[in-house]
């Protein structure tokens, strides 16, 4: 079988961006399909499938309900490689005729902080898996990182690929090849810092509130508990004991020939 469009795009070049994937004749009309790339293929941790699902429910939201590009919206969602989500508008656009709605949506994710539309047993058929703080990180970083002032290579995919897709057969040497074959394991460690990093700020968010509650309850029932440890005076051997050690303490003490020597006698 032929392969479709989007299998030929080499990934290992491929960095995060406003894409256009495809235009398709439908009818009278045309649509347009674009990628929107949100981590670097094969280089970088992929997204969890909660924020991506999160960012689908918030971006389709925003996308409905949107007065100019409400009505041509066709579809909005997630790529199964996790790395990024597919746009379908009705109409004949550039990469760079959606930055603008582009960056309306996702200052809408990053600014988001209600409760998820559609998050409901009811709505939805996966609705557990939410992760809206993860969803307004990774919205934050694609509009710090690549829609605010974006350059011109991250709006088209790169000059090789337009060759590809034209129809030449030539536009990859085999020394390029070789190259792009060792980057990946070489990326991965690079990006393994930026990997621990999500890690742990994953970790924080969603587990420092129970942290603080425990803190919190820990130091409460310090302070009520009846219980104090009692010091008892020095034995013999001038050492300070507790609890239960202090009853074995002192018959130790009792027991020993010092102590003996020191009764009266009867």
């Amino acid at each position: 079988m032929q392969k479709i469009t989007s299998f030929t795009i080499d990934h290992l070049k491929l960095q995060p961006g406003v894409y256009v994937s495809r235009k398709d004749p439908v009818g009278d009309s045309l649509i347009t399909t674009f990628d929107i790339r949100m981590t670097s293929p094969n280089e970088e941790p992929v997204m969890n499938t909660a924020e991506v699902h999160t960012i689908e429910h918030l971006g389709a939201t925003f996308l409905r309900n949107h007065p100019d590009f409400g009505s041509k919206t066709i579809y909005f969602g997630p790529m199964g490689c996790r790395t990024g989500f597919y746009l379908l508008l009705a109409g004949d656009y550039t990469s760079g005729d959606i930055v603008p709605l582009m960056t309306e949506m996702f200052t809408f994710i990053r600014d988001y902080h209600d409760e998820v539309p559609g998050a409901s047993p009811k709505d939805c058929g996966n609705y557990l898996d939410m992760n809206l703080s993860m969803a307004n990180y990774l919205a934050n970083r694609f509009l710090t990182e690549v829609l605010t002032d974006i350059k011109e290579d991250r709006l088209v995919y790169p000059e090789y690929i337009l060759s590809l897709l034209s129809g030449g057969e030539h536009c990859c040497k085999i020394s390029d090849t070789i190259k792009r074959k060792i980057a990946v394991p070489l990326n991965v460690h690079n990006y393994l810092p930026s990997l621990y990093t999500q890690l742990i700020q994953h970790i924080l968010i969603t587990y420092s509130k129970y942290f603080f509650v425990f803190l919190i309850f820990f130091h409460f029932f310090k302070k009520i508990s009846p219980y104090q440890p009692q010091e008892f005076p020095p034995t013999h051997s001038g050492s300070h004991c507790f609890g239960l050690q202090a009853a074995l303490c002192g018959r130790l003490a009792q027991s020993s020939p010092a102590h003996a020597a020191s009764r009266p006698k009867q």
